[in-house]
Formats: structure tokens, sequence, C-alpha cells
């Protein structure tokens, strides 16, 4: 019998993952992958500093693209994924419409409450544009 992964695994195994290196807080890539699943956790490729040292996977927090905006934690997995929610924030009207552009409607349909109204656009809009800025 085959066992479910948890949500926070299946996220993880994105080949795409960027996440924040422990040693200077650079743009970092997991490699074994699969020794995650096992519970043994991972090694990441540091892009800044050349680090290759095994690693745990605290979720969301070690994600390298993350800001605490409206009282709540926004955090993507690469610069794909936000800006896909750069794109939506942004959009004016957010019918059923908007979310049939992407392959994935989950990705902004589950974002909080907090991010998507509207009198929060600006903030949430500037802290992406940071982030992008990285």
């Amino acid at each position: 019998m085959r066992t479910a992964r948890p949500r926070y695994q299946r996220e993880v195994l994105d080949p795409s993952l960027v996440i924040r290196c422990k040693k200077c807080s650079g743009e970092a890539k997991p490699s074994d992958v699969c020794r995650l699943l096992q519970g043994k956790g991972f090694r990441v490729l540091c892009r800044s500093c050349g680090d290759y040292q095994p690693q745990s996977f605290a979720f969301p927090d070690d994600f390298y693209f993350t800001a605490d905006v409206a009282g709540v934690k926004l955090w993507a997995r690469n610069p794909n994924h936000l800006s896909i929610i750069r794109e939506y924030i942004a959009a004016k009207d957010r019918g059923n419409d908007c979310t049939r552009n992407y392959r994935n409607p989950g990705v902004v349909t589950k974002l909080p409450r907090e991010l998507v109204l509207g009198k929060n656009r600006d903030a949430v809009l500037k802290a992406i544009d940071r982030l992008m800025a990285k």
C-alpha cells in the first residue's frame, strides 16, 4: 500500500524550487530530494557562496522568495510562481475567467484572504516587486 506524502513534501519536490541558503541567505537549489522523502534532509547548492551542505527544510520559512505582508507570510517556490501571484493580485477583475489562464488555478485561488483584499493590493505588489528584484 502506498502512503500519501505530506503536502509540504509534495511542494518540495518541484524541481524549480528555490530556497534560502542557511550560510549566506543567498539563492540555493536543493538536490538529493529523494533523501527528503526518507526523512534524512537534503543537500543544497548555493549559487552565491557555493556552499553544498546538508539542510533540513522548514516550510515556508526556507523559501528564498518570502515576505511578511498584511500580517501573513507571502511565499513563492520560484520566480515563475511569484510572477503568477503578482499577475493575479494586480488584476482589477478576478472573476472566474481570471483563473482559467493558469495550469493550476489553486496557486492563486488558495492565497490568504489578506493578500487578495483590494486595500492591501499596493503593499502586496510592492513586496512582490522587492522579491523579484532579489
